[in-house]
């Protein structure tokens, strides 16, 4: 039985119980969480077994290949190239060949769509240019040339729109500015010069494709570190709201853009390390919740996602000793999905997804030897 039929079923459950208890469930304004997701007795699965790579791995990438997921990983066991590993038949298969990249690959950033997967990487054996693979019934091939960035790059992160790859990155041999190219017509293509718009350099990159506009959120170090996004629009770069539009320094910084609602998640370091979320409302962004930064602990590794209105965050939490948590914003406040750290050790490189409304989270899992896991919520979102 898929995960997805066990969630429904447990679902069913859930408000059957509830209802002979003369329970009640409310989801309120634009969140869709039922209340009773939050607690102890609400427990993360695992899909398969623990630490289901053959060793350990660096920045895990989760998407979905019709209904089977897919992880993305540097595989240290493979001279730190390039693997995807898929679930399917309760199992966990390489996709293609292990360590498939011909070098090291670092920051691998996976997409799929209709069934086809690409991956972007920082192409060790390309003195760490930027790289894209695709995989068909031939095994993984280059997309386009190897290395086709000017020089080397950091944070490449992949999207796919109507078949076409965009891939952005900052372009360490351009003053370590953003960076975003899409391919047509047989080669790789610069998208407007985002260079020339941005006043100093950038970091920790995350690019968006919504209705063929491509947006990139980044840590901008013209603004003191502080978040910013951008978009191309009328055959210029442009700013979404103000630039630098945190309070303070970020890190980890995840963009959604759901319906066209542009979201931010990250690290804010102006209010100890703790997760933090904004949206974009008429033009100005704006934190979620009370007390704006919602957990009273320092996080790492974030992970954003956008489900109906709603937002997710996945993150390595400092305070039950870097264990996996998740939150979901309902009712004005902030809950966990489940048990704080779910995990069962500290959990780095997260990557959250949604699947027909089930959360999965994939991530290194260190209490199994930093091999890949993952696990999901076996209660769907509405």
């Amino acid at each position: 039985m898929l995960p997805v039929q066990r969630a429904f079923i447990a679902l069913f459950l859930m408000v059957f119980t509830l209802f002979l208890a003369g329970g009640c469930t409310s989801t309120g304004g634009d969140s869709s969480v039922p209340l009773n997701f939050a607690g102890s007795d609400m427990y993360w699965k695992v899909l398969g077994s623990y630490g289901f790579s053959p060793g350990a791995v660096e920045h895990t990438s989760l998407a979905f290949q019709g209904s089977a997921p897919c992880v993305a990983f540097t595989d240290n066991n493979n001279n730190n190239k390039a693997t995807v590993m898929k679930y399917q038949g309760g199992a966990w298969t390489a996709l293609g060949a292990a360590g498939f990249s011909a070098g090291s690959c670092t920051s691998p950033s996976l997409a799929i769509q209709s069934s086809v997967p690409y991956v972007a990487f920082i192409d060790g054996a390309n003195a760490g240019k930027a790289t894209v693979m695709k995989y068909d019934v031939n095994g993984w091939a280059l997309y386009g040339a190897a290395g086709f960035s000017p020089g080397a790059v950091e944070s490449p992160s992949i999207a796919i729109h109507n078949g076409v790859p965009y891939v952005g990155f900052v372009d360490v041999a351009n003053g370590r500015k953003p960076s975003v190219w899409y391919y047509s017509g047989g080669a790789w293509q610069q998208i407007g010069t985002i260079n020339a718009a941005v006043g100093g350099s950038a970091s920790n990159l995350m690019l968006k494709v919504y209705e063929g506009t491509p947006y990139v959120a980044f840590v901008d170090q013209g603004y003191g570190n502080k978040a910013t996004v951008m978009k191309y629009s009328g055959n210029t770069w442009e700013y979404v709201g103000l630039p630098g539009c945190s309070a303070g320094e970020v890190e980890c910084i995840c963009l959604a853009i759901p319906d066209g609602v542009a979201y931010i998640a990250f690290k804010d370091n102006a209010n100890g390390g703790s997760p933090l979320v904004m949206r974009l409302r008429e033009g100005a962004w704006e934190g979620m919740g009370p007390g704006i930064a919602f957990s009273a602990s320092e996080v790492n590794a974030v992970s954003l996602q956008v489900y109906r209105g709603t937002p997710y965050v996945a993150f390595s939490d400092r305070s039950v000793s870097g264990k996996a948590s998740v939150m979901a914003y309902d009712l004005g406040i902030w809950k966990y999905l489940g048990q704080q750290g779910f995990s069962p050790g500290g959990a780095g490189s997260t990557s959250l997804h949604i699947y027909s409304g089930v959360l999965y989270l994939a991530f290194k899992d260190n209490a199994n030897s930093g091999k890949a896991s993952l696990m999901y919520f076996p209660y769907p979102m509405n």
